[in-house]
């Protein structure tokens, strides 16, 4: 019996529980809609306070609209007339758009914050809740380690998705919105051209959504194994120093970090694939503005500044794409 008992413990700090392996391919899988009606309730009570982040969204998204229409202007009709006074104005109310950017941007960024971390602590709070009205068999088939590590990961995960990627992109779909308006209104013919990079975008974010998200998960999974392996350990390592199995934790866990590496070395290399080519389309949609934008500019048919704005637009949508990534 005693010798039984021994080679069960051995084999438990090891490699613990067979539970534990198991636990992903048991656990329900949610689809994002789903995912989202779950945080409602965490949202709900801070309705007043988002409403005022989407009002900070619009006015931001509203000044990187207006900065290269304001430097068209510039070039175009103060630069061009040589009126020094229009030209010295045009520059104070660009400056003055700016400074009202970076500010609203504050302020968003501290209000969505504010949001995410309140949010946050309400489920945690109810996370916790729930796992004190568990079973003990419970915690024999799921390590504790590793509910913390997810518990603390995934809630964070989530905090970023409520205080910067959904705002993010909503931002986004203003500024597309409002930037490919603009573009058509100044010049109809070299928007059209400009368009051309958006089915790469397109392509490239829907293997980047469909591929790398998957990626992401795995890294976090092995994450945890980590985690949990370490936090039990450590809980236990009484009875690993009992049993002399020092060398052997020490293998495990650096066959498991190895693990971790190579997932998150592929994640990587797909990260950098991801910006990369985007980096590449911009400089794709770059050159055709420059190339059939400057020969049109330089035969009388287009005015500088309308070159200069589609350039600048071209930057913003790909740069948008990158930091929404």
């Amino acid at each position: 019996m005693a010798k039984a008992l021994r080679m069960w413990q051995n084999e438990r700090l090891m490699h613990g529980d067979a539970n534990e392996h198991s636990e992903e391919a048991t656990i329900r899988r949610y689809g994002n809609r789903e995912l989202v009606l779950r945080l409602v309730p965490f949202v709900a009570p801070h309705r007043s306070k988002m409403f005022l982040a989407l009002v900070l969204v619009s006015a931001t998204a509203f000044m990187g609209i207006i900065g290269p229409l304001l430097i068209r202007r510039g070039i175009d009709q103060d630069i061009a007339r040589g009126d020094l006074t229009g030209l010295q104005w045009t520059s104070l109310l660009y400056l003055g758009t700016q400074l009202l950017a970076m500010v609203l941007q504050y302020l968003l960024t501290v209000r969505l914050e504010t949001i995410g971390q309140s949010v946050m602590a309400s489920l945690k709070n109810s996370l916790f809740n729930h796992l004190m009205t568990q079973s003990i068999a419970f915690y024999d088939t799921h390590p504790v380690g590793r509910l913390l590590s997810r518990v603390e990961a995934d809630t964070n995960t989530l905090r970023r998705l409520l205080s910067y990627t959904v705002f993010q992109l909503i931002s986004n779909f203003v500024v597309l919105t409002g930037m490919l308006g603009v573009m058509l209104w100044a010049d109809w013919r070299l928007a059209l051209l400009t368009f051309s990079i958006l089915p790469l975008l397109a392509a490239l974010v829907y293997w980047f959504h469909t591929t790398v998200r998957e990626k992401f998960k795995l890294v976090r999974k092995v994450a945890a194994e980590v985690s949990a392996f370490i936090t039990e350990r450590i809980g236990g390592f009484r009875l690993i120093q009992a049993f002399g199995v020092e060398p052997k934790i020490q293998q495990r866990l650096e066959e498991i970090n190895l693990r971790k590496f190579d997932c998150s070395y592929e994640t990587e290399k797909s990260v950098i694939g991801f910006f990369n080519g985007v980096q590449m389309i911009q400089v794709l949609g770059l050159a055709i503005v420059l190339g059939v934008g400057g020969s049109w500019a330089a035969a009388g048919t287009m005015t500088i500044g309308t070159v200069v704005l589609f350039l600048n637009y071209v930057l913003s949508i790909s740069s948008r794409y990158l930091l929404c990534y």
